[in-house]
């Protein structure tokens, strides 16, 4: 048999029994049920803890505010779906390797995509990308299309000197070095 709360009338609020249990509302632990979520825990130590009997996944708020998920163990994975159904893997972490586009990431960073791959940045628009088929890497500046390039520097973040460049423009191609490098090696 089942154990059912009914707080006022003929609304059951909780049902127990052996194999599962079921809330009719709302749940709030260690703090009354949110208004909105259907789940709310507040303690000075939040964390759920899932455990499938061999492998343990965890999802942790810390007293700053930084929310941690961490897959237990030795190169496990936690991978982040969209879609529908069992959903796509747009990211994945495994161990130390992050994947965009892969669930298998080889390399500390890896963007796979059938297509061209493109990373963004920059204040005038900077794109780098590359196509498979033709295994061609392309740097260009989306601030003056007739230009791009490679700039090349060395030292610390906030104080690097330059080193180099290679120049790609609409007559041709140019390799650069700083006033203190005279050579190219190629």
């Amino acid at each position: 048999g089942a154990i059912r709360l009914r707080p006022s009338g003929t609304t059951t609020a909780l049902t127990l029994n052996a194999t599962n249990s079921t809330f009719a509302g709302n749940v709030g632990i260690g703090v009354a049920a949110h208004a909105t979520a259907s789940l709310n825990i507040t303690n000075t130590d939040q964390h759920i803890r899932l455990n499938n009997g061999s492998e343990l996944g965890i999802i942790n708020l810390d007293a700053d505010g930084k929310l941690d998920f961490w897959a237990h163990g030795t190169d496990k994975t936690i991978n982040f779906r969209t879609g529908t159904g069992s959903g796509t893997v747009a990211m994945s972490v495994v161990g130390t390797d992050v994947g965009i586009g892969t669930d298998s990431p080889s390399t500390k960073f890896q963007l796979n995509s059938p297509n061209a791959g493109s990373i963004v940045g920059g204040t005038i628009g900077a794109t780098i990308y590359g196509y498979s088929n033709n295994e061609m890497l392309v740097i260009s500046s989306t601030y003056d299309q007739s230009t791009g390039g490679i700039r090349f520097k060395r030292g610390q973040a906030g104080s690097e000197i330059d080193s180099g460049s290679i120049t790609f423009t609409t007559s041709g191609t140019s390799f650069n070095t700083s006033s203190d490098l005279s050579l190219i090696h190629i």
